[in-house]
């Protein structure tokens, strides 16, 4: 048979093999659906009509067959025909592996390929024979070379050499007959020890005549078992645990068999190899240097030829071992173990030739390697999927009445009481615990735990050791220095001197390049490297810190606003999104968010009430959440900017603004207002209100801006409005009825609105600056406060915004009016000279004050170093229109007073007054003051100023001061000499 034919043969049944075995895995678990009976009595009907042609052989089959349907039952139909094709394909295998063993004799003919091949390795052989004769003879003659001595040592060898090589091939011939003798002779010595054995054993009490005993007979005893190892399949975790399980051993069985047969085959074809070179092999005993090299040749076919007769009497006491046990078993158990045995020469076969050290063996280890991480991975892969059905199994089973014919269910059983037990002893061992810990606790106090003593006490485990009957332990009074005492305090003052020098030391290693500088340490570049590194290794770690808690602000303002977006409701008071609302507020209530069914009365009451507190809850915890965390950047960024130039504050102001980041915009706004500059937080955010849905009202944005313009109403109260706008027009755009028919208001709100009282759309509103100022105290104000006012109302109280130029006026007007009781009222409680009186007048009257000159003047007018006045570069005097208003403001101002007003005016009030009034009587500050026309226009300034007071009655200062003298003390000189008093 060639090599190419057993090939194919070994292929052929390794398939059948594991084919049929895992067929035979699957059907002990496979549900019976054919009548057992039928399907006994065909088959046995079939046997016997296959019998008639040999009756011998069938008599053997005939009764294994009936043995295995009386043994199998209900399973006989399907598991005996495939159990019978393993037993043959088994057999069939060792086979195939006997002619693998057995070299064939070589054949002397001449015309045989190998002899062929060792002639042509003679023939050169004894030309190096011949070569190296000659040399030998030349040594002798002219003695160069090879010594006499060595001659005489080389020349037997030579003989005996010329006489093997010429051998070779019957020498060779004649090892490999003796090797296949010997392997014969062992396998055979075996057998028959195993027939005489097996002849009395199991067949012989199963009524067979057959002295031989194959795996069909094996077949019908094991299939007995099928309950049993039903059970032993569910102990193991499963069908699909132990498929999965067997999937590497499978694997790993099958590799092992292919790298046995290419190793028994790769035997054969280096057997013959080193057949053909014999020659060359003797040749190299000749000399010292090449004699290893016939040593290995000798050893490699020693082995090679030996390894039948090894693996004969391996396979020959390993199967006459396992035939006894199967024979002489009991138990199924031990048949299984028998068939083992007898399947060890299978695996063991390439070990012999590894063993061995030859070439075979070196390719069987080298495929072995090559196999092992494949083979390693499948073996990871199917772990994994066994482990999982394992787990499935007894999950499943545990909720399964416990039956004993089902695995499962004992396997279910057996865990839970193994961790019953492992669960009760982790409590005892934890009682143990505490009870130790106790009693230390007990003597690191100086103390410890002691006995109850005394007659009459009853005796218990637990007062015994020093606890009484509710188990509450019994201390000793007295305190005594214990060794558990002073070891504690002596490791905890150890532990903390070394928490101190781990602190230390994490100090040098933050600064490491300052700590060698102090101490005067020179690194190397490399060092310098990894100091300068770990700078920049801690900026990229605080920068990862800071990136996670801008996105954890991130997700916690998502969460508020969807929240927020979930509880809104419509005018009638219905959730908009139920779905939205149960998913994050119903769900974030927890068990509060549901009433019982089963309540009524004062308890449904009450556990509604509950609900909706619960439900409240949700929205607020949220926005409490969001707000503090709000509150924390706004105070961040504030004191970020609080050390900031104005400029640069400005500048921030401008992004966060251009962002829309609320927190900065906050933080810049109140920093700004720290420094009273409350004109640039108005000016910057009117620039960007104005814009097209900028503060979108309803918006938590426009709400946090809002309430921070709020807090600004003292110092800055058309900033205050402003906020109080917003939060006004929020709630009529958020409560607009759509049956009311009116128009709907933009959804946004601009500067101009507030000033104008129109939203971009058209729609008028009541509450805007000059109704919200009405009332408004301005006693606090900053200084730029009527500055940036003056700003406002030049720009957006215009013909453009209201249609025509009376409207704005008309406008215009209103919103000073409304202002100007709360003005009057304010002006009295201004300190002389303060910036808040100068401005209120400058508002009033359009006069500026000097305060180092301590003179008033016109806006549009300056005065030079010779003292001389003249008007500003590129300024013109004020219009008739202006002049007239403030003319008219300072009127009011006056007019509006009372006495005591009139009594504690300040000199800056009166100053103020008076140049507007001289100012309309023709007064002229390029000429002189003693000039006829200015003496003129400052008398009629006088005289209107005590009309004004006089507007309610003639007499009405010296009634006063008749009332009571000492009245007019606190009036200013220059206002008594006005008023001719």
């Amino acid at each position: 048979m060639s090599v190419l034919e057993k090939l194919k043969r070994i292929l052929f049944v390794m398939g059948s093999f594991f084919a049929s075995l895992f067929l035979s895995i699957s059907v002990i678990t496979t549900p019976v659906f054919a009548d057992p009976t039928t399907s006994t009595t065909s088959d046995t009907t079939s046997t016997t009509e296959t019998s008639t042609s040999d009756t011998s052989s069938d008599s053997s089959t005939t009764q294994t067959t009936d043995t295995c349907y009386d043994e199998s039952g209900s399973l006989g139909w399907l598991v005996c025909p495939s159990t019978g094709f393993l037993a043959k394909a088994t057999d069939a295998l060792y086979g195939i592996i006997e002619d693998f063993l057995v070299v064939e004799p070589l054949s002397s003919d001449t015309d045989n390929p190998f002899h062929q091949v060792w002639e042509i390795f003679r023939d050169i052989t004894n030309i190096v024979f011949v070569i190296f004769l000659l040399i030998v003879i030349y040594s002798q003659l002219t003695g160069v070379g090879i010594s006499n001595y060595g001659i005489k040592k080389v020349l037997p060898k030579i003989i005996v050499s010329a006489i093997l090589i010429n051998l070779s091939y019957i020498i060779c011939a004649l090892f490999v007959d003796l090797s296949n003798i010997i392997g014969a002779s062992l396998k055979g010595l075996f057998s028959g020890i195993e027939s005489s054995v097996t002849a009395t054993g199991m067949l012989a009490a199963a009524g067979s005549s057959s002295t031989e005993l194959s795996y069909s007979a094996i077949v019908g005893a094991l299939l007995g078992t099928v309950a049993i190892g039903g059970i032993a399949i569910g102990a193991a975790g499963g069908l699909g645990y132990l498929f999965f399980s067997l999937i590497p051993v499978l694997l790993g069985a099958v590799v092992a068999v292919f790298i046995a047969f290419i190793t028994i085959s790769a035997r054969q074809a280096f057997v013959y190899l080193l057949i053909m070179i014999s020659p060359l092999a003797f040749v190299c005993s000749l000399l010292p240097n090449t004699e290893k090299w016939f040593d290995q040749w000798k050893k490699s076919l020693t082995s090679m030829l030996f390894f039948y007769p090894m693996f004969s009497a391996l396979f020959g006491a390993c199967s006459l071992v396992g035939w006894v046990i199967i024979a002489s078993a009991e138990k199924p158990i031990m048949l299984v173990f028998g068939m083992a045995i007898k399947v060890v020469p299978l695996f063991m076969s390439w070990s012999l030739l590894k063993m061995s050290g030859t070439l075979p063996g070196q390719i069987s280890a080298a495929l072995t390697n090559l196999t092992r991480r494949p083979l390693g991975a499948i073996s990871n892969a199917t772990r994994d999927a066994a482990n999982l059905r394992r787990a499935e199994y007894t999950a499943r089973k545990m909720q399964q009445p416990f039956n004993f014919a089902s695995g499962g269910s004992w396997r279910a059983r057996n865990l839970q009481r193994r961790y019953n037990r492992q669960a009760r002893l982790k409590t005892l061992e934890a009682q143990t615990q505490g009870l130790l810990e106790e009693e230390r606790m007990a003597r690191l106090e100086g103390k410890r735990i002691v006995g109850r003593t005394g007659s009459g006490a009853p005796i218990y485990a637990k007062e015994i050791s020093g606890y009484d009957n509710n188990g509450k332990p019994i201390y000793r009074d007295r305190v005594n220095e214990t060794k558990e005492l002073r070891s504690e305090f002596t490791a905890r003052e150890i532990g903390l001197r070394n928490a101190a020098s781990k602190a230390r030391i994490d100090n040098v290693m933050s600064t490491m390049g300052t700590y060698l500088e102090q101490n005067g340490v020179v690194v190397d570049s490399e060092f310098g490297g990894h100091i300068h590194q770990q700078g920049q290794n801690y900026l990229e770690l605080m920068t990862q810190a800071q990136a996670k808690r801008r996105n954890d602000i991130a997700d916690k303002r998502f969460y508020a606003n969807s929240v927020r977006e979930a509880a809104k409701t419509d005018r009638l008071g219905n959730i908009i999104d139920q779905e939205a609302y149960d998913r994050l507020i119903t769900r974030g209530a927890g068990a509060d968010a549901y009433v019982s069914a089963s309540l009524s009365g004062e308890a449904l009451r009450e556990a509604r009430m509950q609900r909706n507190a619960a439900l409240r809850g949700v929205e607020a915890d949220a926005i409490d959440a969001i707000e503090a965390e709000r509150r924390t950047i706004t105070s961040k960024y504030t004191t970020y900017m609080s050390k900031l130039v104005t400029k640069d504050v400005l500048k921030v102001y401008e992004e966060m603004l251009e962002q829309k980041d609320i927190e900065g915009i906050c933080a810049a706004q109140n920093t700004l207002a720290m420094r009273g500059d409350y004109d640039k937080i108005g000016e910057k955010l009117q620039e960007y209100m104005d814009r097209e849905g900028y503060v979108e009202l309803g918006s938590d944005f426009a709400n946090t801006l809002a309430l921070n313009l709020l807090s600004m109403r003292a110092a800055d109260p058309k900033l205050g409005r402003l906020g109080k706008h917003i939060n006004v027009e929020t709630w009529a755009y958020t409560d607009w009825d759509e049956t009311s028919g009116k128009d709907r208001r933009a959804s946004y709100v601009t500067m101009k609105e507030f000033y104008t009282g129109t939203s971009a759309n058209g729609v008028k509103t009541k509450y805007y600056a000059p109704t919200l100022m009405q009332g408004t105290s301005v006693k606090d104000i900053d200084r730029t406060f009527y500055a940036d006012l003056q700003q406002d109302i030049e720009k957006y109280y215009t013909a453009e915004n209201f249609g025509s130029t009376d409207e704005a006026e008309k406008a215009k007007k209103a919103l000073i009016a409304n202002m100007m009781p709360q003005i009057i009222s304010a002006v009295p409680s201004y300190a002389a000279g303060s910036e808040p009186l100068i401005n209120t007048m400058n508002f009033l009257t359009g006069a500026k004050y000097d305060g180092v000159a301590d003179v008033w003047y016109p806006e549009w007018m300056e005065q030079d170093a010779s003292g001389a006045w003249h008007v500003k570069a590129g300024k013109h005097p004020e219009s008739a229109s202006t002049a007239a208003e403030r003319l008219e403001l300072t009127k009011k101002y006056l007019g509006a007073m009372t006495p005591n007003d009139v009594i504690n005016m300040k000199t800056d009030a009166f100053n103020s007054t008076m140049l507007r009034l001289k100012l309309a009587n023709g007064y002229d500050f390029t000429l002189p003051e003693s000039d006829a026309s200015n003496q003129a226009a400052t008398t009629a300034a006088i005289d209107a100023f005590r009309a004004i007071f006089d507007h309610r009655g003639s007499g009405v200062i010296e009634r006063l001061r008749a009332s009571n003298p000492n009245v007019l003390v606190p009036m200013k000189k220059s206002v008594k000499q006005a008023l001719g008093l």
